[in-house]
């Protein structure tokens, strides 16, 4: 499955994911392990993995533009998903910047 690039954030002195030579997204291994774990412990639910796999997929994205992303009409469909992932450890915000959906500055989430 090829993704779609992003420019790599920056925060603080680490760089908290890569883009591969073949332009695809890569998520940190530990990262990968928290999610397989709460996904084997039966910890996230249907529209949590959906979320988190848009969040791997997209990279770097506020709440409206992930909704929009995932074809979804209401940021309230992922925003309660995406706080159960980050009250989990494995998403956390990684600064802000002009959502390109609402023209708003808003808090950009990514993959721990």
């Amino acid at each position: 499955m090829k993704f779609v690039r992003r420019d790599s954030q920056q925060v603080g002195n680490k760089q908290n994911y890569a883009i591969s030579a073949e332009g695809e997204f890569m998520v940190r291994q530990t990262s990968l392990m928290a999610y397989r774990e709460e996904q084997d412990n039966g910890n996230l639910g249907r529209m949590e993995q959906l979320v988190y796999e848009g969040l791997k997929l997209y990279g770097p994205c506020t709440d409206k533009e992930l909704t929009e992303l995932l074809g979804f009409k209401e940021a309230n469909k992922v925003r309660p998903r995406r706080n159960k992932l980050v009250e989990k450890g494995i998403v956390v915000g990684c600064g802000k910047r002009q959502c390109k959906v609402s023209s708003k500055l808003a808090t950009l989430w990514m993959i721990k």
